[in-house]
């Protein structure tokens, strides 16, 4: 990013992309404007056209909320940013692993992955995917084991963005995460996180005291669940879960404070419960009776 460009992002985004955007903005001249997202977490998608100026020069957006599991309409902003010959910025780290995600099919130019969330590898791994004709300049610089002789970054992918020793442990660990899902089948993994999430969504519902934040239908989401407990504050409430029932949910703001804007939850944060592949009904019914004993 240079100085002018300008970036349109969304109020969903986590700090992993809100900072650096901030960072960018106050180093480099670089601006941004925040496409906000309703109560439910859903979009208007043309709300990206509207905010697109002739200094656009990136979409930098997620694929699914890390507060309300929201998934977003992916395809059609890539449309837009196509259209426009605008570069799309997908960040996967909430989707890569429970929902199908392809670069070439959803129609981005980058896309960055967690391996420790929907891919259940290590901590500290993760992956950018670069179509071919995108330009970037490395930000850090070192060895790489290769073309020593240079003074320069090799131009060759991908030595040119690997400075430096790498994670190997942990790569290999991710290697046998990306193994686990591929034999599984991420088909396999999405019908039955869906089936658990209506479960959760329907307990959830049917809790009087229980507020549930985004949007209610399974399908639009993944496995994340943000709520509130009335008359208790989400801190409360999780150590009441953590010592009373052996449950651990988080309680705050998740990373993601313009999410929690949007919701209407910034002033108190929320609790957010997950589920994932190895998650089982019973799991979902123990937690519900849990909540049922949290009172103020």
């Amino acid at each position: 990013m240079k100085a002018g460009d300008h970036v349109v992002t969304t109020s969903l985004e986590h700090n992993a992309v809100i900072r650096p955007l901030h960072s960018l903005s106050g180093t480099r001249g670089v601006s941004y404007t925040v496409v906000k997202c309703d109560e439910k977490g859903r979009f208007d998608i043309n709300d990206f056209a509207r905010d697109i100026t002739d200094k656009t020069t990136m979409f930098a957006i997620n694929h699914a909320s890390n507060v309300t599991g929201t998934i977003l309409p992916v395809r059609g902003i890539a449309d837009i940013a196509k259209e426009r010959g605008i570069t799309m910025l997908l960040d996967a780290a909430q989707s890569a692993g429970s929902i199908e995600v392809d670069a070439t099919r959803l129609g981005v130019d980058l896309l960055a992955f967690a391996g420790h969330k929907g891919l259940p590898g290590p901590a500290g791994t993760g992956g950018l995917y670069i179509r071919d004709g995108i330009t970037l300049d490395p930000l850090m610089e070192g060895g790489t084991g290769s073309d020593s002789l240079s003074l320069l970054m090799p131009q060759n992918l991908p030595e040119r963005f690997e400075a430096g020793t790498l994670n190997y442990p942990g790569i290999c660990g991710l290697k046998e995460a990306l193994k686990y899902i591929n034999s599984t089948g991420v088909d396999k993994i999405r019908e039955k996180e869906l089936a658990i999430i209506k479960r959760m969504i329907d307990g959830l519902r049917s809790l009087r005291h229980i507020t549930l934040y985004g949007c209610k239908e399974a399908d639009g989401i993944t496995g994340v669940f943000a709520f509130n407990v009335a008359g208790m504050a989400p801190a409360q409430a999780a150590h009441k879960l953590d010592m009373e029932h052996n449950i651990m949910v988080r309680a705050g703001l998740h990373c993601a404070p313009l999410a929690h804007e949007s919701i209407g939850t910034a002033d108190t944060g929320t609790l957010r419960a997950s589920i994932g592949y190895a998650t089982t009904m019973g799991d979902i019914d123990r937690f519900i009776s849990a909540l049922e004993t949290l009172r103020p």
